[in-house]
């Protein structure tokens, strides 16, 4: 796999990447303390607007600055917060240890989405007339990912190795989620690994194909909050805000009651039609970071030479962080 493209490159470009955004908050408010933070905008990482839209961050007194970042993957939201231009950012797990064993201290606040094999909110899809009907069947043709590095691609290979195929007769290729469905119908890729609300609206014309992200494990931290090493130096107080409201809204969005309003809130920031929130399997956020559910990604990624040392969960959590 290749290395993460964003340590290659001078972390100036940090501010480009986060301004490029879409901002959904606006100027600073008196008798709170803003933080900026960087978030992809899916149902995966919206804690955040849960946060934000029903008075949480207000709460602990925070006012977030929110932007969202619908391009460069995990990597572009830890590029951002270590050049500065974001305090805190949201993605995957492997980009944040990536830059860790690289010298770029990222320590996170608090766990993100989180992978359950009995409800996968990303999955492998085909056209439905597709004669594929395995990863072995895929040797020869390519796959869309959303970012050809992280979770996506290591689930992927692992998927594709247990069903047979030799990853170097497979290609991938880059695309956003929302033009996977319509490029694995006019056959300008084989398969494509597509995440929700785009995974079920592609249901008019694709099949799934299969529940990748299992090949990892059936329960495993996929997404994370964090921030710098020195901005958490800086701000251990507010990081600890931080974390509790966090968790807090994660409680409230982890109950079915609530996923009508949390439905509501999240087409507020990621505009989808509405008929399809019924039919979506809904995200489950972590509450505290568990090393045990962080470990199954990390192991993953070593093989498949995303971390090029093992990294030990525990070290990347803060003081900061709620823990079991």
């Amino acid at each position: 796999m290749r290395e993460l493209l964003f340590l290659a490159r001078p972390l100036i470009v940090a501010a480009a990447i986060v301004f490029s955004g879409v901002s959904v908050q606006g100027a600073d408010v008196p008798g709170l303390t803003t933080i900026h933070i960087v978030d992809a905008g899916q149902d995966v990482d919206a804690e955040a607007f849960y946060a934000q839209d029903l008075g949480i961050f207000k709460k602990y007194g925070i006012n977030a600055d929110i932007t969202l970042l619908r391009k460069g993957g995990g990597a572009a939201a830890v590029a951002a917060v270590a050049g500065g231009a974001a305090d805190i950012g949201e993605g995957d797990l492997v980009s944040v240890a990536n830059a860790h064993q690289r010298g770029i201290p990222m320590v996170l606040l608090g766990p993100s989405g989180i992978f359950r094999a009995s409800a996968p909110t990303t999955e492998v899809i085909v056209a439905k007339d597709s004669p594929i009907k395995s990863g072995k069947d895929l040797e020869g043709k390519s796959i869309a990912l959303i970012s050809p590095e992280g979770p996506s691609r290591i689930a992927t290979n692992l998927w594709l190795e247990n069903s047979g195929a030799a990853l170097d007769k497979v290609s991938f290729i880059e695309l956003p989620a929302i033009d996977m469905a319509a490029a694995v119908d006019r056959g300008t890729v084989a398969a494509a690994v597509i995440n929700e609300p785009s995974l079920v609206a592609s249901q008019s014309c694709c099949r799934v194909l299969a529940n990748n992200f299992q090949s990892v494990g059936n329960t495993w931290q996929l997404n994370v909050w964090y921030s710098s090493a020195d901005w958490l130096a800086k701000n251990p107080a507010l990081a600890r805000k931080f974390a509790q409201a966090i968790r807090e809204a994660a409680v409230w969005a982890n109950n079915p009651a609530n996923h009508a309003k949390s439905g509501e809130i999240l087409n507020k920031y990621t505009p989808f039609p509405a008929d399809l929130l019924p039919k979506m399997n809904r995200a489950t956020y972590g509450e505290t970071l568990d090393p045990k559910t962080m470990q199954p990604i990390l192991d993953a990624a070593l093989r498949y030479k995303a971390l090029q040392v093992a990294i030990p969960p525990q070290s990347l959590i803060s003081s900061a962080a709620l823990t079991p």
